[in-house]
């Protein structure tokens, strides 16, 4: 608008589709309850290859028996997502004169998601096909066939449970349907800042950044909706599907926040160094639904001599809930609970948000060093050593820790999320996060640079590289070892990142190495648990390429690159939760699970 003041704004549009198998619906232990066969089931009666089963319930005095089914002939739920991203974004900066600028924005983002279970087994109805009897030679719903006509299904379609099965339309259209949950999530931010120098030192000017921040961010989800794919489907709000029982749900938060960073030279040219300046910085945030929460840092950067320079920094940091841990709706399976002297009996596990959750706090300490020698220049390296400790993280306990804590005490407030029966047997559990854990991690990076000349361009050699020392989370009185976990998403000890860039005024072109180091399966097993538990180090090679020209005035750039040149599979280190193997093949969080990928684009600039 002036040579003062810039007026920006910027629109963003996104999309995604994704479709996936998960399992079949199993009826067997330990994450499914078997079904019920009765000595009456229409099968059992008319097929004769099942007439030894009959017999034997017969010689025992069997009136019923349990059966576990491995459900392959109706096929695995196929989860499907949809997300769409608006976000629209108006600002402007300002120059105020001397030193001082100063810069204003809002923004607004919209997210649409749609979560879908596709071929979802309803088990209300796979049970009441299950129970069928035998009427006049044929298989009939024994709901159908009772003295009670108020619980008949007309559409009820008896299912034999014995072996694999030829599934026809009828049985399939009364036994799956699908799960839904469409999500709607807002968030509004309004921000101003400033920047400026306030006096003079006699070391130099003492520089301050100071502002203030407004976000709202709410969400509304519903559950079950129905829709003209299939307008039959009756899991509505029951817990009566498979997987995939959502929960509508609906809430916000807002955050109000002013900061302030000061750097200040205390020494310049002095008998102990060139230079000496100390950075502090002080960050005060109310969120409407924690209350109010202070966190800073201080830290100095101390240039010894010319090309040798120490840093440290200490600090306050903070995590605060986010939607979900506050106000999840939810979803609900069926699962076996261990209830200690009253056995282990199937309960509904309701995962849900908590609203009374506090931020998790963290301390950090980093103490590093750059060396930039003058007998080579170009050339720098850096190694920063750092320490980061988490009390109050927020965590999701399994339904058993939840029902194991309320029984010794270990889980403050566990037993309010568990609903018993007149017996004192678990009925509903409900799994919402809380403030129970505390993590550590501490390790090393290493960077190193090289810029050169080269003909009519530029060489960039860039290599960096990171070790873990230590990572572990404890909860529950148990300190977990994650060192090297891939299976947990867990950190290696060893990863590197080097680049080759050559780059001149018509073209640029690199090569990069990712490397990802050794690792574990499981940290804690030992040659009695597992015969190999080593999941082997992998590199990977990519490739970039950029073509620059002008057009008309126009300066373009074609570019192009190759990510996973080798296109090398990822190791086999399958994910691990709780006491289920719940086996992806490997880790997705870890490795490259897409394989060879290209990528090409035109950028323009008027």
């Amino acid at each position: 608008m002036s040579d003062a003041v810039n007026v920006y704004g910027e629109f963003i549009y996104g999309r995604s589709v994704a479709d996936s198998l998960s399992v079949p619906y199993f009826t067997m232990a330990p994450n499914g309850t078997p079904l019920t066969i009765k000595r009456t089931n229409a099968y059992l009666n008319s097929v004769a290859s099942l007439a030894p089963i009959a017999a034997a319930m017969d010689s025992n005095k069997l009136a019923t028996i349990s059966l576990g089914r491995l459900n392959m002939d109706i096929g695995e739920a196929a989860p499907h997502n949809e997300r769409q991203l608006y976000r629209y974004l108006v600002g402007a900066d300002f120059d105020l004169g001397g030193t001082w600028k100063g810069e204003i924005y809002y923004e607004h983002a919209l997210a649409k998601v749609l979560n879908e279970v596709r071929n979802d087994q309803l088990r209300s109805r796979f049970a009441n096909a299950v129970d069928s009897v035998l009427v006049n030679g044929s298989p009939v719903c024994a709901i159908n066939a009772d003295a009670n006509p108020a619980n008949d299904d007309p559409a009820c379609t008896p299912f034999n449970p014995f072996g694999p099965q030829n599934v026809t339309a009828a049985q399939r259209a009364y036994l799956v349907g699908t799960a839904r949950q469409r999500i709607s999530l807002t968030e509004d931010v309004a921000s101003a800042s400033l920047t400026g120098d306030l006096f003079a030192l006699p070391a130099g000017t003492v520089t301050l950044a100071t502002g203030a921040e407004y976000r709202r961010e709410n969400h509304v989800a519903d559950a079950d909706f129905q829709s003209n794919r299939n307008t039959t489907d009756t899991g509505a709000g029951t817990g009566n599907w498979w997987v995939g029982n959502y929960k509508p749900s609906s809430g916000g938060y807002n955050v109000k926040e002013g900061f302030g960073e000061l750097l200040v030279p205390v020494l310049k040219d002095s008998a102990i160094g060139r230079s000496l300046d100390l950075n502090g910085a002080v960050r005060v945030t109310d969120y409407s639904t924690s209350g109010t929460v202070t966190t800073w840092k201080a830290g100095l950067t101390w240039d010894v001599v010319d090309g040798f320079r120490l840093r440290a920094v200490r600090s306050r940091d903070i995590r605060a809930p986010n939607l979900a841990d506050y106000f999840l709706g939810g979803s609900s399976a069926s699962q076996n609970i261990n209830d200690g002297a009253k056995g282990t009996n199937s309960a509904q596990i309701i995962t849900v948000g908590n609203p009374n959750l506090l931020p998790e706090v963290a301390s950090t300490l980093t103490l590093g060093a750059v060396v930039q020698p003058r007998m080579l220049p170009g050339f720098s390296l850096s190694v920063d050593y750092y320490h980061i400790k988490i009390r109050d993280a927020i965590s999701t306990p399994t339904a058993q820790d939840i029902a194991d804590g309320c029984r010794n005490g270990t889980i403050a407030n566990a037993c309010s999320l568990i609903t018993r029966d007149a017996n004192g047997i678990i009925t509903v559990l409900q799994r919402a996060p809380l403030n129970y854990k505390s993590e550590e991690i501490e390790g090393v990076d290493i960077e190193a640079g090289y810029r050169f000349a080269l003909g009519n361009g530029n060489v960039s050699i860039r290599s960096l590289w990171s070790y873990i020392g230590k990572r572990s989370l404890t909860g529950l009185g148990v300190v977990d070892s994650q060192l090297g976990e891939v299976s947990q998403g867990g950190p290696v000890k060893l990863r590197g990142f080097t680049s080759v860039q050559f780059d001149n005024d018509r073209v640029g072109l690199s090569v990069r190495h990712r490397f990802i180091g050794q690792g574990v399966i499981d940290a804690s097993w030992t040659a009695a648990d597992i015969n190999n538990n080593t999941v082997p180090a992998i590199s990977y090679i990519d490739l970039s390429a950029t073509g620059k020209f002008k057009v008309g005035g126009v300066a373009f750039e074609l570019f192009g690159s190759i990510d996973n040149l080798f296109n090398v599979s990822p190791p086999r280190a399958p994910a691990i939760q709780g006491t289920t193997n719940t086996t992806l093949g490997t880790a997705g969080g870890v490795y490259d699970t897409i394989g060879r990928y290209f990528r090409a684009g035109l950028r323009f600039k008027m």
